[in-house]
């Protein structure tokens, strides 16, 4: 009677772990990428970047770094398809600084994310000095938002923005 708890536990694990796989976005990762993928949105960064628990949280924002630049990502669920010219999130600011600093989002212009209801390209300025590139993509079915934002070469960057998928 004492183990009962015990097994009951024991039998709710097992069955947690052996349920089926929640499902990911299927992303082609191009040769020297990796994918980085969830239920809702992926995309590909270079294969030597890596998870920076600086500014990745449990709530949905997720940072890789590497030689070459950076990748931050907010995900948020979200009802209502965000308008152009949105204020973006304030994890946007802290990518790649030791402290939140103050963004502009500029030159926004609607691009297509294969699998989004709706997305917006701009470009991060920090400072007066563009920063990164970031994609503000919506998928209604999964009532979920991505904003991501990359700062690398202009081939990186475009790799890796080009490989986002809801």
């Amino acid at each position: 009677m004492l183990a009962s708890p015990f097994v009951v536990a024991g039998v709710g694990y097992a069955v947690a772990e052996s349920g089926p796989a929640a499902p990911m976005v299927s992303v082609a990762a191009p040769a020297g990428y990796q994918p980085i993928a969830d239920a809702y949105f992926g995309y590909a960064i270079p294969r030597p970047w890596r998870e920076n628990d600086s500014a990745t949280t449990t709530t949905g924002t997720y940072f890789y770094t590497g030689p070459s630049g950076w990748v931050g990502e907010v995900l948020a669920e979200r009802a209502t398809a965000p308008a152009l010219g949105a204020a973006g999130p304030r994890a946007l600011g802290t990518f790649a600084e030791r402290v939140a600093t103050p963004f502009s989002l500029t030159g926004g212009r609607p691009v297509t994310v294969p699998g989004a209801t709706v997305a917006y390209a701009y470009t991060l300025v920090r400072d007066g000095r563009p920063t990164a590139r970031v994609v503000d993509a919506w998928a209604a079915a999964e009532r979920s938002e991505i904003w991501l934002a990359v700062a690398a070469d202009p081939a990186t960057a475009a790799t890796v923005v080009g490989s986002l998928r809801a």
